[in-house]
């Protein structure tokens, strides 16, 4: 098989920066207004590739919903069950459909370069399981990125049971899933993807047991604990965990919400780390799941990690598990550079925007790492918030340059 690697049509560069822009979103927000210079196809709607929507009809009206023919892209007129054009695509690009975010089971029609890239050579390491294969298809633009990672994102089957102390084995499409929002939240942040380990999934699963049996969470539970065994207890040490099933869990992680996780935003900061991997997932698919993260073999070349990340990034990713990081705050986490005496500054256009600032404990995740929340504003798509953070070690500049990606 053949690894894919798609790449966005569209770019607008800044002025002045010398960087791009993704406009991705082009063709969902061309809808409004495509009616007027539209080719109709009345008399023999043609089917697009794939389905482009809930079913494999010729077109499924009040949908909106879009699809490929051959070059072209096409979308479902509102009040009739006919097909309008889009526009094609110019070669080398090709017609791609993505899921659409705002309508369960209906595509995004975008115009996207794809290259072929040979499988890549070499295996997993050891016990390690989950990653890239491969033979799947790995898109590289951001919201490209983020809508295909984000279209299946199953809880699986436990074969568990609480009742009787059995962890059981958490079907296969859920800790990929697990592992594929970890890896697509590195991605973002510019660090490496990591993989799984399957002895590291056996205590995971031991760990959820132990957290779904008693009805509550904790890092350092006893052997008076239901279910207790010393692997589930290793774990609970080594895991973030969570009262919620897995998969939805790697998106709280990430803004960590909550009084108790503010003075430190270590679930984050361990997700992001430049030493993570292999991980390990453990899931009773309802309440209680530990995602193992401590005490990895990972060594990103990386020497600081910040989220939102420096470069583009969905306004979606900061929000996907109650909350947002605009509440919670903004970080930047580092192995090697002290940021014990640096200042937050955020930008737009010049413009300053007041931001409070917190220093973070040391070592979840990271040696050094400090935090920052916005001030009576909040991220906006299609806003590029410059960050400056001076009196560090070393200074840092970035610019954070945020999405729509369809929403």
């Amino acid at each position: 098989m053949h690894r894919f690697s798609l790449r966005p049509q569209s770019a607008a560069v800044l002025s002045g920066t010398g960087l791009s822009t993704v406009v991705f979103a082009a063709a969902f927000l061309l809808l409004a207004g495509c009616g007027s210079d539209a080719t109709t196809y009345s008399a023999a709607p043609k089917k697009p590739t794939g389905t482009a929507g809930a079913s494999d009809s010729a077109c499924i009206p009040q949908t909106q919903n879009q699809g490929c023919h051959n070059a072209g892209r096409m979308w479902c007129e509102d009040t009739t069950s006919t097909w309008q054009n889009l526009g094609s695509c110019k070669q080398p690009l090709q017609c791609i459909e993505l899921p659409d975010p705002k309508l369960p089971g209906a595509k995004l029609a975008s115009c996207e370069e794809v290259v072929v890239v040979p499988p890549d050579a070499g295996g997993t390491d050891g016990g390690s399981t989950g990653g890239d294969d491969g033979g799947t298809v790995k898109p590289t633009g951001v919201c490209a990125r983020w809508l295909t990672d984000r279209e299946k994102l199953p809880e699986g089957k436990w074969t568990g049971n609480s009742a009787k102390c059995e962890p059981g084995t958490l079907s296969e499409d859920a800790k990929e899933a697990a592992l594929r929002l970890v890896n697509l939240y590195r991605f973002l942040a510019h660090q490496p993807a990591v993989t799984r380990a399957a002895d590291l999934d056996a205590k995971a699963q031991a760990c959820a047991l132990i957290m779904k049996a008693n009805g509550k969470i904790s890092h350092f539970p006893t052997q008076t604990w239901k279910c207790w065994s010393k692997d589930g207890a290793l774990a609970a040490k080594k895991s973030n965990l969570s009262t919620g099933p897995g998969v939805r869990a790697v998106d709280r992680y990430m803004v960590d919400n909550g009084a108790h996780n503010a003075p430190t935003m270590g679930h984050r900061r361990w997700i992001l780390s430049r030493t993570l991997g292999p991980i390990g997932v453990g899931s009773s698919t309802s309440k209680g799941s530990c995602l193992w993260v401590i005490g990895g073999k990972g060594n990103s070349p990386r020497k600081w990690v910040a989220w939102p990340p420096d470069g583009e990034v969905p306004l979606a990713a900061f929000g996907q598990g109650g909350g947002s990081i605009d509440q919670t705050g903004w970080t930047l986490q580092s192995d090697s550079v002290s940021l014990h005496n640096a200042k937050v500054k955020v930008t737009v256009g010049g413009v300053e925007k007041p931001v409070k600032q917190r220093p973070l404990k040391s070592g979840y995740g990271s040696k050094h790492a400090i935090a920052w929340v916005p001030q009576g504003w909040k991220a906006q798509a299609g806003t590029t918030y410059h960050v400056a953070i001076k009196g560090a070690s070393t200074d840092f500049e970035y610019d954070v340059k945020v999405l729509a990606c369809g929403l």
